[in-house]
């Protein structure tokens, strides 16, 4: 319905000149589409209609025939493993999510029928054995020449800072026995810290390892830090949350603690517990492909999760005639 002293204008990318001028005079009159259009010679009512598709592994995705020049692109990184302790009490961080990207491109330079080639990050590699470890870094994934997306860090092994990346970073390693360790960050947000509940005396609980700042410049976060109990008894140490994803894609693994686990964000790993190996047992929980969740961090002396494989989603517009 048309709007006294005022006119409205749809901007939509893509869409050729006739559509535009045609949605514009529909939208500031009080008559319809159809009428519009016959007004000004019949010309065919042209409606987009989105399609979406996701894709899980590299392959090319070919632009089909009759699509506006502009397609929405979310693209998500590999996430980064979780990190490992060697022994009782010694906890690893959780994997870093893979960055989230979303745009707009522009694709006109692409003729219909021609592929553009999607490659999908993989996870970092979860560790285990004998060492005290980082995790390892997620790869970047592309669309085209057009956007990059960068793998998750790895979560930092115990005595460690976790390790810089382009995606969020992992967190932060622990300190001293029956520690816990820090959440890998997010595409949402920040992982959280260790967290020791039972505190007998102040000076039990003291910072443990941080996390690096993450190069990406959107969709990233930093890990959270590890926590030392300076103690032979345990302080109730857990391991920090991993930090929230973004669209569903990228979330942080959990940190290991000698306590308990912590919790996944979007797509991560649950990190692993020492008491009583229940319910996530001292392994931490691998990320889910084809959301760039980081691996969970793991517990005394077992093996981390490794990152989930990234992912790229593409919405394109179907132009069709009346």
């Amino acid at each position: 319905m048309a709007v006294a002293n005022s006119t409205t204008q749809i901007i939509m990318p893509g869409l050729d000149a006739a559509i535009q001028s045609n949605l514009n005079t529909a939208l500031n009159s009080n008559t319809t589409l159809q009428s519009v259009l016959a007004s000004v010679g019949n010309i065919p009512l042209k409606v987009v209609k989105p399609v979406t598709v996701k894709l899980d592994t590299t392959q090319y995705w070919v632009r089909p025939a009759n699509t506006l020049s502009s397609v929405e692109v979310i693209l998500v990184g590999g996430g980064g493993g979780g990190g490992q302790g060697h022994s009782s009490g010694h906890s690893g961080g959780g994997g870093g999510g893979g960055q989230v990207v979303r745009r707009n491109v522009d694709i006109a330079s692409v003729p219909v029928g021609q592929g553009i080639l999607v490659t999908i990050g993989t996870g970092g590699n979860a560790v285990g054995g004998s060492g005290n470890t980082n995790g390892g870094t997620g790869t970047a994934s592309t669309f085209g020449t057009f956007l990059t997306a960068g793998g998750g860090g790895g979560g930092a092994g115990y005595g460690q800072h976790s390790p810089q990346s382009v995606g969020s970073t992992g967190g932060g390693g622990s300190r001293n026995s029956h520690s816990g360790a820090g959440g890998g960050g997010g595409a949402g947000g920040a992982g959280g810290h260790a967290n020791c509940s039972f505190n007998h005396y102040n000076w039990y609980i003291r910072a443990g390892h941080s996390s690096h700042s993450p190069t990406g410049d959107e969709g990233v976060s930093a890990g959270g830090q590890g926590q030392c109990a300076a103690s032979s008894s345990s302080q109730g140490c857990c391991g920090g949350d991993g930090g929230p994803g973004l669209y569903g894609f990228g979330g942080g693994g959990g940190g290991g603690g000698h306590h308990g686990p912590g919790a996944a964000g979007n797509g991560g790993g649950v990190g692993g517990n020492a008491v009583g190996y229940s319910p996530n047992g001292c392994n931490g929980a691998q990320g889910i492909d084809g959301t760039g969740g980081g691996g969970g961090g793991a517990d005394n002396g077992c093996t981390s999760g490794r990152g989930g494989n990234g992912t790229c989603v593409i919405t394109y517009w179907l132009k069709e005639t009346a």
